[in-house]
Protein backbone atom coordinates (compact mmCIF):
# COMPACT_ATOMS: atom_id res chain seq x y z
CA UNK A 1 0.00 0.00 0.00
CA UNK A 2 1.52 3.50 -0.64
CA UNK A 3 2.34 6.24 1.52
CA UNK A 4 -0.56 8.25 0.72
CA UNK A 5 -2.57 5.19 1.06
CA UNK A 6 -1.87 4.38 3.97
CA UNK A 7 -2.26 7.70 5.78
CA UNK A 8 -5.51 7.71 4.09
CA UNK A 9 -6.30 4.50 5.81
CA UNK A 10 -4.86 6.24 9.26
CA UNK A 11 -7.26 8.92 8.93
CA UNK A 12 -10.28 6.60 8.22
CA UNK A 13 -8.94 4.21 11.09
CA UNK A 14 -9.53 7.64 13.53
CA UNK A 15 -13.00 8.32 12.45
CA UNK A 16 -14.23 4.54 12.44
CA UNK A 17 -12.82 4.14 15.83
CA UNK A 18 -15.28 7.07 16.99
CA UNK A 19 -18.02 6.14 15.66
CA UNK A 20 -17.83 2.34 17.08
CA UNK A 21 -17.26 4.31 20.33
CA UNK A 22 -19.94 6.59 19.97
CA UNK A 23 -22.82 3.97 18.54
CA UNK A 24 -21.56 0.95 19.93
CA UNK A 25 -20.12 -2.59 17.33
CA UNK A 26 -23.82 -3.40 16.93
CA UNK A 27 -25.31 -0.59 16.13
CA UNK A 28 -22.76 0.70 13.88
CA UNK A 29 -23.59 -0.29 10.00
CA UNK A 30 -21.31 -0.12 7.05
CA UNK A 31 -23.90 3.07 5.74
CA UNK A 32 -22.75 4.77 8.99
CA UNK A 33 -19.46 4.43 8.43
CA UNK A 34 -19.32 5.16 4.75
CA UNK A 35 -21.44 8.44 5.70
CA UNK A 36 -19.14 9.10 8.64
CA UNK A 37 -16.28 9.06 6.29
CA UNK A 38 -17.45 10.71 3.44
CA UNK A 39 -17.44 8.13 0.57
CA UNK A 40 -19.61 5.05 -0.60
CA UNK A 41 -19.70 1.62 0.71
CA UNK A 42 -17.73 0.34 -2.24
CA UNK A 43 -15.09 2.82 -1.46
CA UNK A 44 -14.64 1.59 2.68
CA UNK A 45 -14.07 -2.05 0.79
CA UNK A 46 -11.47 -1.08 -1.18
CA UNK A 47 -9.30 0.09 2.31
CA UNK A 48 -10.94 -3.13 4.33
CA UNK A 49 -11.78 -7.02 2.51
CA UNK A 50 -15.46 -7.04 5.24
CA UNK A 51 -16.79 -5.37 8.35
CA UNK A 52 -15.04 -8.15 10.67
CA UNK A 53 -11.58 -6.33 9.36
CA UNK A 54 -12.87 -2.93 9.68
CA UNK A 55 -14.03 -4.29 13.66
CA UNK A 56 -10.56 -5.78 13.53
CA UNK A 57 -8.23 -3.35 12.58
CA UNK A 58 -10.30 -0.31 14.76
CA UNK A 59 -9.72 -1.94 17.76
CA UNK A 60 -5.90 -2.85 16.92
CA UNK A 61 -5.56 0.90 15.85
CA UNK A 62 -7.17 1.94 19.25
CA UNK A 63 -5.05 -0.39 21.48
CA UNK A 64 -2.18 0.47 19.44
CA UNK A 65 -2.79 4.36 20.46
CA UNK A 66 -3.05 2.64 24.57
CA UNK A 67 0.31 0.97 24.13
CA UNK A 68 1.76 4.31 23.10
CA UNK A 69 0.01 6.11 26.49
CA UNK A 70 1.42 3.26 28.21
CA UNK A 71 5.16 3.94 27.06
CA UNK A 72 5.06 7.52 27.79
CA UNK A 73 3.90 6.16 31.22
CA UNK A 74 6.81 4.42 31.35
CA UNK A 75 9.13 7.58 31.02
CA UNK A 76 7.38 9.46 33.61
CA UNK A 77 6.87 6.95 37.08
CA UNK A 78 6.11 8.72 40.04
CA UNK A 79 8.40 8.34 42.96
CA UNK A 80 5.85 6.21 45.28
CA UNK A 81 3.95 3.60 43.84
CA UNK A 82 0.57 4.56 45.26
CA UNK A 83 0.45 7.49 43.37
CA UNK A 84 1.82 5.67 40.19
CA UNK A 85 -1.25 3.36 40.37
CA UNK A 86 -3.70 6.24 40.97
CA UNK A 87 -2.17 7.98 37.53
CA UNK A 88 -2.39 4.62 35.93
CA UNK A 89 -6.13 4.01 37.16
CA UNK A 90 -6.63 7.89 35.83
CA UNK A 91 -4.95 6.76 32.53
CA UNK A 92 -6.95 4.08 31.55
CA UNK A 93 -10.59 5.07 33.46
CA UNK A 94 -9.98 7.96 31.12
CA UNK A 95 -10.34 5.36 28.34
CA UNK A 96 -13.09 3.96 29.66
CA UNK A 97 -15.71 4.29 26.23
CA UNK A 98 -12.68 3.24 24.09
CA UNK A 99 -12.18 0.15 26.26
CA UNK A 100 -16.09 -0.63 26.31
CA UNK A 101 -15.57 -0.86 22.59
CA UNK A 102 -12.76 -3.14 22.96
CA UNK A 103 -14.66 -5.34 25.44
CA UNK A 104 -17.55 -5.67 22.87
CA UNK A 105 -15.17 -6.91 20.42
CA UNK A 106 -13.50 -9.30 22.30
CA UNK A 107 -16.87 -10.30 23.77
CA UNK A 108 -18.98 -11.04 20.25
CA UNK A 109 -19.69 -14.09 19.14
CA UNK A 110 -18.67 -13.03 15.11
CA UNK A 111 -15.50 -10.83 16.30
CA UNK A 112 -14.18 -12.31 19.64
CA UNK A 113 -11.97 -15.32 18.81
CA UNK A 114 -10.25 -13.22 16.23
CA UNK A 115 -10.30 -10.13 18.52
CA UNK A 116 -8.91 -11.64 21.18
CA UNK A 117 -6.02 -12.93 19.45
CA UNK A 118 -5.29 -9.43 17.50
CA UNK A 119 -5.35 -8.11 20.97
CA UNK A 120 -3.69 -10.20 23.02
CA UNK A 121 -0.31 -7.78 23.25
CA UNK A 122 -2.63 -5.78 25.75
CA UNK A 123 -1.73 -8.06 28.49
CA UNK A 124 2.09 -8.17 27.23
CA UNK A 125 1.82 -4.45 28.06
CA UNK A 126 0.41 -4.78 31.30
CA UNK A 127 2.92 -7.23 32.35
CA UNK A 128 5.78 -5.16 31.13
CA UNK A 129 5.01 -2.03 32.65
CA UNK A 130 3.92 -4.24 36.09
CA UNK A 131 7.45 -5.39 36.00
CA UNK A 132 8.86 -2.13 35.58
CA UNK A 133 7.19 -0.69 38.56
CA UNK A 134 7.77 -3.64 40.74
CA UNK A 135 11.62 -2.91 39.41
CA UNK A 136 11.51 1.03 40.13
CA UNK A 137 9.86 0.34 43.70
CA UNK A 138 12.60 -2.48 44.66
CA UNK A 139 9.41 -5.05 45.09
CA UNK A 140 9.50 -8.86 43.71
CA UNK A 141 8.21 -8.67 40.19
CA UNK A 142 6.16 -12.11 40.59
CA UNK A 143 4.52 -11.07 43.49
CA UNK A 144 3.39 -7.48 42.21
CA UNK A 145 2.44 -8.78 39.11
CA UNK A 146 -0.61 -10.60 40.87
CA UNK A 147 -1.75 -7.75 42.83
CA UNK A 148 -1.10 -5.68 39.69
CA UNK A 149 -3.05 -8.05 37.22
CA UNK A 150 -6.12 -7.89 40.28
CA UNK A 151 -5.67 -3.92 40.07
CA UNK A 152 -6.05 -4.04 36.12
CA UNK A 153 -9.21 -6.59 36.84
CA UNK A 154 -10.27 -3.73 38.89
CA UNK A 155 -9.84 -0.89 36.46
CA UNK A 156 -11.72 -3.25 33.76
CA UNK A 157 -14.53 -3.87 35.77
CA UNK A 158 -14.86 0.22 36.29
CA UNK A 159 -14.86 0.74 32.75
CA UNK A 160 -17.65 -1.87 32.21
CA UNK A 161 -19.75 -1.19 35.48
CA UNK A 162 -19.71 2.30 36.40
CA UNK A 163 -19.49 1.21 40.32
CA UNK A 164 -17.46 3.55 42.53
CA UNK A 165 -18.75 1.88 45.79
CA UNK A 166 -17.23 -1.49 44.19
CA UNK A 167 -14.36 -0.03 43.13
CA UNK A 168 -13.12 1.53 46.12
CA UNK A 169 -13.79 -1.33 47.97
CA UNK A 170 -10.98 -3.38 45.31
CA UNK A 171 -8.63 -1.10 45.52
CA UNK A 172 -8.71 -0.80 49.29
CA UNK A 173 -7.88 -4.43 49.33
CA UNK A 174 -4.77 -3.43 46.43
CA UNK A 175 -3.54 -0.55 48.45
CA UNK A 176 -3.23 -3.06 51.11
CA UNK A 177 -1.34 -5.67 49.18
CA UNK A 178 0.77 -3.07 48.18
CA UNK A 179 1.82 -1.59 51.93
CA UNK A 180 2.31 -4.73 52.62
CA UNK A 181 4.31 -5.52 50.03
CA UNK A 182 6.38 -2.77 50.21
CA UNK A 183 6.59 -2.83 54.44
CA UNK A 184 8.14 -6.60 53.28
CA UNK A 185 11.51 -4.92 50.96
CA UNK A 186 11.37 -1.65 53.37
CA UNK A 187 10.54 0.69 50.82
CA UNK A 188 7.77 2.68 52.50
Amino acid sequence: MSASREARKQDMMNTILQIYVSQGLENTSMRDIAAALKINISTVYDYFKSKEDIVIESAKYYMQQLEEKFEEEHRQIAPDLKTEVKRVFDLLTGEKQNLRFIYQVISSPMYGERGRHELESIYTEYMKFSEILAVAYGIDPERFEAAFLLFVATVHDFCLWDNEEFVNKKLKCIYYLIDKELEKNDVL
